[in-house]
């Protein structure tokens, strides 16, 4: 089930009109613009690593046994802790 930002994501971006021109990975991404193409694939990149690492953390809170499970390897525990601190960070921030 998509969640509310996800849909207004999706509108958001199907409503998107213009011109397409194609640019390099080293050109301003828009006229004027002092940040690059590549540069702002880089930043949509690690948005979306971040929106996958906040359902993740979800799903996995919403689990005890899941992080049961997943906390008895070492790669595991380490995913684990960097979900819960991402989400206390979120909520600190509030």
């Amino acid at each position: 089930m998509a969640e509310p930002i996800d849909e207004h994501f999706i509108t958001t971006v199907s409503a998107i009109r213009g011109s397409a021109v194609e640019r390099s990975h080293d050109d301003a991404l828009r006229d004027g613009s002092s940040l690059t193409a590549g540069e702002c694939l880089a930043l949509f990149d690690a948005q979306l690593g971040s929106r996958h690492l906040d359902l993740a953390g979800d799903q996995i809170e919403s689990s005890l046994v899941g992080i049961a499970l997943f906390e008895q390897y070492p790669p595991g525990a380490q995913v684990v802790n960097m979900c819960l601190a991402r989400k206390r960070m979120q909520v600190l921030s509030l």
